[in-house]
């Protein structure tokens, strides 16, 4: 019985060691999962942080886009009226070489 009794006294401290070992176990596991939460709530904070800042920049490229375009628009426009003025111009003087070139000479 005294056996009994003392292999039932080791039993028991092996379960209490055993218990305290998994209650060693579950704790780091509980400061693990603490130290996650806060390092994705960190990551989510600069992923926002970097996602506004995304937003900004293509919100300036679209303006930039945009003033790039009408600015375009413009020069084409205006280019457009110079080559006109250009053609112009060359043709009033070809008209007016062929006028002289043909013209009696008054002498």
């Amino acid at each position: 019985m005294k056996i009994m009794k003392m292999n039932m006294i080791i039993f028991l401290n092996e379960n209490e060691r055993k218990i305290d070992q998994i209650s060693d176990k579950v704790s780091s596991l509980k400061n693990v999962s603490s130290n996650l939460k806060t390092q994705f709530n960190n990551q989510n904070i600069v992923l926002d942080d970097l996602e506004e800042n995304f937003e900004g920049a293509d919100e300036k490229l679209d303006a930039n886009v945009t003033k790039l375009e009408s600015v375009a628009e413009i020069s084409s426009c205006r280019l457009m009226f110079y080559v006109a003025c250009f053609i112009f111009a060359v043709f009033l003087v070809i008209y007016f070489l062929i006028d002289w070139t043909t013209k009696p000479n008054q002498n």
